[in-house]
């Protein structure tokens, strides 16, 4: 996907699954680069810098709980574990999508600990970016849903204004993370059919593949296992830390 954007400006063509458009957005330009072992390196990279950038939002709450000093080397031993591990050796949008809700979580700590509309519309702008990179990442506006009709519920009992300023900029700034999908909307002409096919079957399918064998069942139940453990931590955790 990212080589057929950046060598003929076309998104989703001569492939079989049509992917959310952000990460391959964001490895598009690697493709400049002839030599495949640097071309990966510098995805390595851009890995590295997109996980480093987003850690930097949790700096105001760790800093609030830790101190400076210890906020530092937190955030510093999470860009260190992020770009040594998975985002250190794969090209899948696990790498951005993971710095995304690193992102998302720290700036919706700073929009409700110093609200201004400028902060909402930054978390929101991350939650469509998330969404165009993973649909998984619906779970983020719904975590923020939550809050805004709490922040609605405690204004209503407290006889304050209601604060419905901030579903405006979050919705704002969600409108505008979506601008990838834009985008490759307006190269191909159409819509994206993204996951092409159903993924559930497909996987059914392996399983059944795979319990021919022993080895096979094994490296089934290690699998599922893995596929269980990201989706609890990635997807179904993130509305509870947030």
């Amino acid at each position: 996907l990212a080589m057929n954007l950046w060598r003929d400006g076309e998104f989703g063509t001569r492939v079989a699954i049509n992917y959310p458009p952000a990460y391959p957005i964001l490895i598009a330009p690697a493709f400049a680069i002839a030599e495949n072992a640097a071309r990966f390196s510098f995805i390595y990279f851009l890995h590295a810098l997109v996980l480093g950038l987003c850690s930097l939002a949790l700096l105001p709450a760790v800093h609030r709980q830790l101190g400076a000093r210890r906020a530092w080397i937190v955030v510093g031993g999470l860009q260190f574990l992020g770009a040594t591990t998975f985002l250190g050796y794969n090209t899948q949008t696990e790498a951005l999508f993971a710095a995304l809700l690193v992102a998302a979580t720290g700036l919706a700590w700073q929009a409700w600990d110093r609200p201004s509309f400028g902060r909402f519309a930054l978390v929101g702008f991350v939650c469509g970016l998330a969404l165009c990179t993973r649909r998984t990442a619906l779970v983020l506006p719904v975590a923020l849903l939550i809050l805004f009709v709490c922040d609605l519920l405690e204004a209503r009992s407290a006889g304050k204004q209601m604060p419905f300023w901030r579903g405006s900029a979050l919705l704002i700034g969600f409108v505008l993370g979506l601008l990838p999908e834009a985008i490759v909307m307006f190269l191909g002409g159409a819509e994206i059919d993204t996951y092409g096919g159903n993924p559930i079957k497909g996987h059914l399918q392996a399983a059944v593949d795979g319990s021919a064998s022993l080895q096979g069942m094994l490296w089934g139940l290690e699998i599922t296992g893995r596929h269980l453990a990201y989706s609890v931590v990635v997807t179904f955790a993130a509305p509870v830390v947030i």
